[in-house]
């Protein structure tokens, strides 16, 4: 089969597979059974930014050393596009097999990793049923959404360091207000990434909405520190009490738990219409619903 990172022979299907990346962790445990999962990257273990976590610390959990993951013995290595080289090389000359995951940043790449996953785990029939059961989920969420009103102005916002950064264009987070109905208020003023931004900036781009996916602690004392700013009184989501925290493990990594922070999203833009609405969590193969 052809991978990213070229032609790729798969023998049989695999029974022992590692995930390099908390994303890829993801979609396989929606795919097979955690006791094909025996390793994971512990990125997946991180109860905050992983939505597999309770599945994840069953498994055994490895860093990016090389040695280590040879050590699992994998019969395959699910790497992520953005995955370091150097470790995907390092594997690949220890005799691993290596398939990365051809992904695309936006709505329909959510779709193809798990279709393509499917065929490289030999659950192509449950991968499908998956894809067409978070299709129509997401398209019921459109169709929930008011037609005909302005879509709200979005800003998702991270502090770190002392520094503010806005989820610019080609962002997870820009794909997440966009498909909650919103406008990622950042892409269209052309903000870049790494998309670090001022107060001034904040305060010129006037956001109906600000959303911050960080830990609990981190993104409430960012919320205070928002809504004293006297810089942005007069910002339409200060002013308006429309700054919120959002859970991070939506926002982290490429993933179909995207969806269910659309739905999130979705619930703070269109608090008239969605407000009270509850979504089903999506559950992983071997999770109790």
């Amino acid at each position: 089969m052809e991978a990213l990172n070229g032609r790729v022979r798969i023998p049989a299907k695999p029974h022992n597979i590692h995930p390099l990346s908390g994303g890829l962790a993801e979609v396989l445990y929606l795919l097979v059974p955690p006791e094909r999962v025996p390793s994971v990257n512990k990125a997946a273990q991180d109860p905050i930014y992983s939505n597999v976590a309770p599945l994840a610390q069953r498994a055994v959990g490895v860093g990016w050393e090389p040695e280590a993951i040879v050590a699992q013995r994998p019969e395959i290595v699910l790497a992520a596009r953005y995955d370091p080289q150097d470790l995907v090389d390092a594997l690949q000359r220890a005799g691993v097999t290596v398939v990365q995951v051809p992904q695309r940043y936006e709505v329909e790449g959510i779709f193809q990793d798990i279709l393509f996953v499917g065929y490289v785990v030999g659950e192509e029939e449950r991968a499908l049923q998956v894809e067409q059961t978070l299709r129509r989920r997401l398209q019921a969420l459109g169709d929930a959404i008011p037609k005909g009103d302005r879509r709200p102005r979005v800003l998702s916002l991270f502090s770190f360091g002392g520094q503010i950064y806005a989820s610019a264009r080609g962002s997870i987070a820009g794909m997440i207000i966009e498909m909650a109905g919103g406008t990622n208020a950042a892409a269209e003023a052309g903000i870049t990434p790494p998309g670090l931004v001022s107060i001034e900036s904040i305060a010129s781009l006037n956001p109906d909405v600000i959303i911050i996916p960080q830990r609990q602690e981190a993104a409430e004392s960012f919320r205070q520190q928002l809504l004293a700013e006297p810089a942005l009184a007069g910002v339409n989501a200060v002013k308006n009490g429309r700054v919120y925290s959002v859970p991070p493990g939506y926002f982290g990594t490429l993933s179909p738990w995207n969806i269910r922070g659309a739905e999130e999203v979705a619930k703070l833009l269109w608090p008239d219409a969605l407000g009270t609405r509850s979504f089903q969590p999506i559950n992983p193969l071997g999770e109790t619903p």
